[in-house]
């Protein structure tokens, strides 16, 4: 499968590359998805939420936004329950289908048991810290699956009677439990207060770049809604998507260019090989003529190639790719973060390496 690169996520831009002042002394919100945890059973509890698992990123080093959750990030992953609010808990609960410890799986493999009723009867919980895991808090396991995004479905099962392996799959039989990971504030919820409204709006409105004039983009905080590093249309649509109050949004902010000729722009394109197994290349789109930059990182922010090359023209140019870095070592198996700059123009996405 390609990738056609036109918004993808801001998986690049820590490297090396500054967000733009615009929209400076507010945090770059955490991202955080959740899956709510309610009985499948029918009868007692059936329908209430019990719980749920959920990760919470602490910091994102401006390298990844809105994609998923990796082992490179710091982040807590948590799986909890708590019956005791539930109407009949005292009568039901005890001896109930509930009353176990748990495994838990995210997608098809096991991420770990959480024990019941140790320090109250009808609660428990499971944390992984990813960094900095203290008692009783747990390390995060080797094989933790790497990375974790909204969709990916979390299902619960009684405990077995041995303790699974870390990525071990599926048991058979049902799940008790069974939901899919989605992100905890809507997009354009800069805020986090849990509306999309006028408050987030100054945040579209002083970041509003169409042409890409100011650079990179990064963060709802700064105008980026979608994670394409940039504060243009798609973001604005994003936000009216998502806005919350009764009255209609405010109209897409007024924009001047500061730019002679900003007319004349278009935007570059790249089509990266994905998955890539070998030799193949890279095609770019270039609106005119001039110098195209194409720069390889590794997620965690290293340039592992860097191409320059010459468009004579606007039209489609093809770059060999070999898969190795500059110095000639071929890249391990794994994911890589692509960026083609031409003048304003940035296109930046992601590609796979499979050995």
């Amino acid at each position: 499968m390609h990738w056609k690169v036109i918004a993808l996520s801001t998986l690049l831009l820590g490297v090396g590359l500054t967000a733009s002042a615009h929209g400076q002394g507010a945090e770059n919100p955490d991202f955080r998805i959740r899956a709510k945890l309610r009985p499948l059973e029918s009868g007692w509890a059936a329908g209430e939420s019990v719980g749920g698992a959920d990760f919470r990123i602490h910091s994102r080093f401006m390298q990844v936004y809105y994609g998923g959750v990796h082992r490179q990030d710091e982040f807590k992953f948590k799986v909890s329950f708590d019956y005791t609010d539930v109407s009949g808990f005292d009568e039901n609960y005890p001896g109930s289908v509930y009353d176990t410890d748990y495994d838990a799986y995210i997608n098809d493999g096991f991420v770990g048991r959480v024990y019941m009723n140790t320090q109250d009867l009808g609660v428990g919980e499971m944390v992984y810290d990813s960094r900095h895991a203290t008692p009783p808090d747990l390390p995060l396991p080797e094989n933790f699956p790497d990375p974790v995004d909204v969709g990916d479905v979390v299902r619960v099962y009684a405990a077995g009677s041995s303790l699974p392996e870390i990525g071990d799959p599926l048991p058979s039989g049902q799940p008790l439990f069974e939901s899919a990971f989605e992100e905890e504030f809507a997009r354009g919820d800069v805020n986090q207060d849990g509306k999309v409204d006028e408050e987030d709006f100054v945040y579209l409105e002083a970041n509003w770049d169409p042409l890409d004039q100011s650079g990179p983009h990064i963060g709802p905080a700064n105008g980026d809604f979608d994670g394409d590093n940039r504060c243009d249309m798609a973001d604005y649509d994003v936000f009216v998507l998502n806005w919350t109050d009764s009255h209609d949004p405010p109209a897409p902010p007024e924009f001047t260019s500061s730019v002679e000729g900003a007319e004349a722009f278009g935007r570059i394109e790249a089509v990266f090989p994905n998955p890539l197994r070998g030799t193949s290349e890279v095609r770019l789109y270039a609106p005119s003529a001039g110098l195209v930059q194409l720069g390889v990182y590794s997620v965690s922010g290293a340039k592992v190639s860097a191409k320059i090359l010459r468009a004579n023209g606007a039209g489609w140019v093809a770059v060999p790719f070999e898969g190795v870095s500059d110095n000639g070592a071929p890249l391990p198996s794994g994911v890589y973060l692509y960026r083609a700059a031409m003048g304003h123009d940035v296109a930046s996405g992601s590609f796979t390496v499979l050995r």
